[in-house]
């Protein structure tokens, strides 16, 4: 969430003009002695594509079960 503030917040500039630019991204912990790795990012993929649908600009976290938006809100994260 840090970084996609971050993000959201940088002012990017091209030739002068300003680009507004966000990330969306999907978080996966991996499940040791449950999954492989490969398994884990593709849980993360899932969570990425998840964000995307749910409108971009968004961390979607994926637990094993079906991704969820992250529900911590701006003021809650610590800088």
């Amino acid at each position: 969430e840090k970084l996609r503030m971050a993000v959201e917040s940088y002012k990017f500039e091209f030739e002068g003009k300003a680009i507004p630019v966000t990330i969306s991204s999907g978080v996966a912990q991996v499940n040791i002695g449950k999954e492989t790795g490969e398994q884990c990012v593709s849980r993360a993929d899932a969570g990425l594509y998840f964000s995307k649908a749910s409108g971009r600009n968004r961390v979607s976290i994926h637990d094993g079960t079906t991704p969820k938006v992250n529900d911590v809100m701006p003021a809650d994260v610590k800088a």
